[in-house]
Parts: structure tokens; sequence; C-alpha cells
């Protein structure tokens, strides 16, 4: 099988994938659909979405896909950034493009229902999580052509079982996930998969390779070693899109080996990435490790200047080749040499390996100080029945957090320990505990006010 959906047990081949994208490909076009044109693609993350984003790609079009979830003002505004020329899945309030609402995993033979030389001159429109803001569109200037020879990334083989844990709409799911799908990649999608039995599902799909959310990491290394137990056909876990906890980086590499964890920083925009393995990690606590792909850093003051060494100021990055995406609905940063940014805060050190300290956007006055959020949130973290923390805007009546507890916890304890680290920043406000998630899948949560 090609495509398995670990949670419904529905399996697709390649055969049968191949001729139901063929299939819905020739609706698409019968529907005006032609090279370059915007499908957006608002389908729970299961087999009929992986047809959806192939289809699009057959028609000539650029998919664009979104959470089929999203508030009824929020998914108006990216179809208007988009301007597609469909709709596969739920179509937005008042939406007058066209929409096939439901696809059918049964297809013909491919017959005209091939790309026909119609390849997109980009492969993907992804929205931004909106944690920071109101969403974007990233536009890819990579095409949408594929060599099957060449592997997603230099630390991914090709040939690999692949864990989805995280939606189809970020960006780095899809990324991944399609990237891996065109490289001979059997593709295990499990967004829904609780953390509990994630272990269970490695073992039972021989899964060789996984993304995973710092925040759902946080959950697997929590469990009884007993039940997450060996998981002998896993040779690497990557990390990324958020801070790991050192405490949970430590405990997943006592749990796999230094040699199976890599932790990679990048963003939706592609302008740069960096590449750490656990052995390295293990030599440099803290980093996010150093520049690959043609990756150069810099990190630089306010007012553009490079600062020495050990310094901390706003990580620049530099990508050979140009860029690879322009935005829809947003200024890009970038200068005109291509060093762009995504606001994070940084330093290098000496041998050139990069270490985060929080995002411009996340400082934020607080009296007569200056608050890290993500500070704040790392510290709350060290506490080990929080699985999740949200850290609440600076207010008139102080700083306040969202906690995620999981199991039996005494609530009070949890709530001294969340005011003894909110005084060390600011006046202590409001803490509210929750046993349901605050971060969705790719572990992106926007910052309640």
């Amino acid at each position: 099988m090609l495509v398995v959906d670990a949670g419904t047990g529905e399996e697709m081949t390649a055969a049968a994938l191949d001729a139901a994208a063929s299939t819905l490909a020739r609706r698409l076009r019968a529907l005006g659909v032609t090279r370059d044109d915007p499908v957006v693609v608002a389908l729970p993350t299961s087999t009929a979405g992986v047809v959806a984003v192939v289809a699009v790609w057959k028609a000539g079009g650029v998919p664009v896909p979104v959470s089929p979830h999203l508030p009824d003002d929020e998914r108006a505004h990216v179809d208007d950034l988009a301007r597609p020329a469909a709709v596969i899945g739920r179509p937005a309030p008042g939406s007058t493009p066209p929409t096939i609402e439901t696809v059918s995993e049964n297809g013909v033979d491919a017959g005209d229902g091939g790309p026909n030389g119609l390849w997109a001159s980009a492969w993907k429109a992804t929205t931004s999580s909106g944690s920071t803001g109101r969403r974007k569109l990233v536009w890819s200037t990579s095409p949408a052509r594929f060599d099957p020879d060449r592997p997603i990334a230099p630390f991914l083989p090709g040939g690999a079982v692949q864990l989805v844990t995280a939606d189809l709409w970020h960006s780095a799911a899809f990324t991944y996930a399609f990237r891996g799908l065109m490289t001979d990649h059997r593709i295990v999608l499990a967004p829904s998969v609780s953390a509990a039995d994630i272990p269970a599902t490695i073992r039972r799909h021989a899964v060789t390779w996984t993304l995973m959310a710092p925040s759902l990491l946080r959950r697997i290394v929590r469990l009884p070693t007993e039940h997450r137990g060996d998981v002998p056909t896993l040779r690497s876990v990557v990390h990324l899109g958020a801070p790991c906890p050192a405490a949970d980086k430590r405990a997943l590499i006592d749990w796999l080996g230094p040699e199976r964890v890599v932790e990679v920083y990048a963003s939706s925009e592609s302008f740069g990435l960096t590449v750490i393995t656990g052995t390295e990690w293990l030599d440099r606590p803290g980093s996010v490790g150093r520049g690959v792909g043609g990756t150069r850093i810099a990190v630089r003051d306010d007012d553009g200047r490079d600062l020495p060494t050990g310094e901390v100021g706003t990580v620049w990055m530099r990508r050979d080749g140009g860029p690879l995406y322009r935005y829809v609905g947003a200024e890009s940063a970038r200068t005109h040499d291509g060093w762009d940014t995504a606001g994070d805060l940084g330093r290098l050190d000496d041998d050139g390996y990069l270490y985060l300290v929080g995002r411009v956007t996340d400082r934020r006055p607080c009296g007569d100080t200056v608050v890290d959020l993500a500070d704040v949130e790392d510290r709350l973290l060290r506490h080990p029945d929080i699985v999740e923390c949200l850290v609440t805007l600076p207010d008139e009546d102080g700083l306040g957090a969202d906690l995620v507890l999981h199991g039996d916890v005494d609530e009070s304890a949890v709530t001294d320990h969340a005011r003894s680290v909110l005084a060390r920043y600011c006046r202590p406000a409001r803490i509210r505990l929750r046993r349901t998630p605050i971060r969705d899948t790719a572990g992106k949560a926007r910052r309640p006010s």
C-alpha cells in the first residue's frame, strides 16, 4: 500500500491513487481549471485528501490546503487571498468558485487524466498558521515537478515508511508527506492517533521515520517506559515547529538513542535550514544546529548590523538559489540581496551553531520590564504534570497562562508552581487549567489575549 489511514484503516495502492486522482483531474479541467490556477483543498487528512492534492497537480493547478474547520471569517479571508478557480471539500461561506464537495477514491484507468505537460509553476500555496497574526499565503516558486531519485532532505532516505502526525494543511506536514510520496515513501496518516497509541502504530506499520511537533513528543516521552516499548524499525524522529524543552529532548534521546533524533529549524518560506543530530545536541544543548543546503546565517541588531559571536539579535538566513516563495496578503522582510527572517531571536557560537532564545513578537512590556513569553513557557513546562502551556499577553491585570494537565494531578500544586513562575516576570493574573489540547497537530497555537 502507498497510503494508509492509521485512524480508519483505509488503504490505497499507487495504482488506485493514480486512477482516482486522474478521474478527479478530469473533473477539475471540466470546471475550467488550467495551468497555475489555485485550487483550495479543504478536506480532512485522509486518503481522499491525498487524492485531491494529486488531482490538482494532474490538472496543472496549485493546491491550497486549508483546514476544513477554519472559522468562517478566517476561511473567507484565505479564499479572498487565493481566489481559487475551484474548491475541493468544504466551500467558504458565500463561495462562488465551482466546488467538488466529496472525493471518490475509485477511479478509472489514467487515460487522458495525466498531466499532459500542464505542470504548475508552483507546487503548493500553504497558509501561515495564524499564530503570529492574520493568515497569509506562502506561494512556492518551485514547480510541481518531482525527481523520484532525489531524497526529501540529506537527513532523510528514499523508500521509507513515513508516519504523518500532523494534518496536511500544515506546511511542514504537507511538504514532507507529499515530497515523500513522490520519492517512494509509504505514507501512514496518523494525526488522529493519540500520543499513547503512537508507539504501537509505529510498530504495526513498520514506520522508519516520522516528523513530530514538540508538544506531541512531550506526551510520548511521558508515557510509562513499558508502554512506549521498543520501536526497532524507527530510524529517525525529526522534530521542528517550536522549541523543544531540554528535559523532553533528553528523554527522547534516552528512549531512542542520540543517532535517531534529528532537530530541524526552518520556516514555510524555506529561506534557510539548520539541522542538528542528537549526538551533536548532547555536546551543544539548546542549539538547533548549523546551516545546511547552502544556508548562511547572520545575527543582526535592529539596525541590520551583524553582531559578534555570542550576542543575541534577530536571526537572518540566506539560501543559495534565490527565494523559494512569495507572500500573498503580507509583505516579506527579504532584503534585496536575499536575506530573510522569521523574526526569531538567537545567537551563534564560534563553530556556527545557532541557539534560539525567543521571538521578537513574543517580547512584550509588563510594567517596567520586558517579558519574554517563550522563556516563561519554558519554565512552566519544567513541571512534570504540565503537558502544554500558552502564556497570555500581559495586560493591566498582569501575566496569565493556559495550562494543559495530564493524568491525576494535584491542581493546587500546579497552580502554585505557575504563580511562582509568572511572578518572576510580572504580576500573576489568570491561570486556567485545561484537559484538552491548546495546540494543533503541528504544535501551533494562537496566543490568547
